[in-house]
């Protein structure tokens, strides 16, 4: 069991998990269906279609020194490529999105920088810094327009993609008083839906929840603010996922395993809190990382302590389907979702490595972690595709 260092416990405090991109398994044309035990159709009389394998990248880190790395996992064949990113593209503390068919890690406290990474060959194309100091937290992309959120800056970085020597431009974030008296709302996720950027702000003072956290809707065509509005609980410390037609973010206003939840944000128009979709206390523990799968499932990485947690499947409407697919002993902490083999990735805090689960028939296929290197990252650190 790994103890979480000093730096690690300010990271669980200050920062965290574009939505990625997925793509649904494909679905042949049917005259005669026939129902697989794995609950897929196929047409009577032709063989079945593979499907397309999957390739994950995962960020591994150790804390302490500050270092980091990246290797992949292939789907279904658990087959894993260690270090495929040099140590320059990866910091002691980073997180990923995959966003218009590019690698984006958000390289934070302390390195400041966004590598942009070819998510085939794992070539470097571009690196960007944020300047010093700022604690980028994560990114979206519209069109040709990098736009990027960091906890010690009251405004979003907007960098020119076919320019990224240009300097960025700013989009101003409301500065709530007296929550904000260190004059910023601490931003820590932001993704893109229908022409409108979504900024969650978790509002810290001295690492400590100061008011509810909120989220700033903007208007990428004018670049102004529409409006914001409050969160029902406080700290949003994940990064933005979406599903359907909402945006869901874990808050977690203590630490504690009955407080907070898996809270949903509305879009459009009709912008706002959502309410929760499942209580912490529901979860049996904080929310630490969520995945939406293709078939309206969710799947939550609750954790009852800093070295306990379960993954919970849970349903469209917010009802637990199965309390704990990890095995006991476990700490799941992060997670991504495999859309073309309905996979399940996750970390294990305890053990040290990745673990693989098949959700047609909700088993572990992984007998050990998978060594990525070094110990994956707490949060955020996974993308599948």
């Amino acid at each position: 069991m790994r103890t979480p260092s000093p730096l690690l416990l300010s990271v669980l405090l200050v920062a965290c998990t574009g939505d990625d991109a997925s793509l649904p398994d494909a679905a042949p044309a049917l005259d005669a269906p026939v129902v697989l035990d794995s609950g897929h159709t196929v047409d009577a009389g032709v063989d079945a279609t593979p499907a397309a394998p999957c390739t994950c990248l995962a960020l591994g880190v150790d804390y302490a020194t500050g270092v980091g790395t990246a290797s992949t996992v292939s789907l279904p064949s658990l087959t894993v490529t260690q270090g495929v990113l040099s140590m320059a593209a990866v910091s002691g503390d980073p997180v990923v999105r995959l966003l218009d068919g590019k690698l984006f890690i958000v390289n934070r406290f302390g390195a400041d920088n966004v590598t942009i990474v070819d998510p085939v060959n794992f070539t470097v194309t571009a690196q960007v810094s944020t300047g010093g100091g700022t604690n980028p937290q994560d990114v979206a992309v519209l069109g040709d327009e990098l736009f990027v959120v960091a906890l010690s800056l009251p405004h979003l970085l907007v960098y020119d993609l076919t320019d990224l020597t240009a300097p960025p431009t700013t989009i101003g974030l409301p500065v709530a008083m007296p929550f904000d008296a260190d004059g910023t709302p601490e931003a820590a996720s932001i993704a893109i839906v229908g022409g409108r950027a979504y900024v969650t702000m978790q509002h810290l003072e001295s690492f400590v929840p100061a008011g509810l956290g909120s989220v700033t809707v903007i208007d990428l065509a004018t670049h102004t603010l529409e409006r914001t509005f409050s969160l029902a609980n406080a700290n949003p410390t994940s990064l933005l996922r979406g599903r359907a037609a909402e945006l869901l973010v874990a808050t977690v206003p203590d630490y504690s395993p009955t407080a907070g939840c898996v809270e949903r944000v509305r879009l459009g128009g009709m912008a706002g809190s959502g309410g929760c979709l499942v209580d912490a206390a529901e979860l049996g523990g904080y929310v630490s990382a969520i995945a939406p799968s293709d078939d309206g499932h969710v799947y939550v990485a609750a954790s009852a302590s800093f070295s306990e947690g379960q993954i919970v499947k849970v349903s469209d409407t917010g009802e637990i389907v199965t309390a704990r697919l990890s095995g006991a002993g476990q700490n799941p902490t992060d997670l991504a979702y495999c859309a073309s083999q309905h996979m399940l990735v996750s970390n294990d805090g305890n053990g040290g490595g990745l673990r693989v689960f098949d959700l047609d028939d909700g088993v572990e296929l992984t007998a050990a972690p998978l060594n990525i290197g070094l110990p994956p990252t707490f949060a955020s650190g996974i993308v599948c595709y």
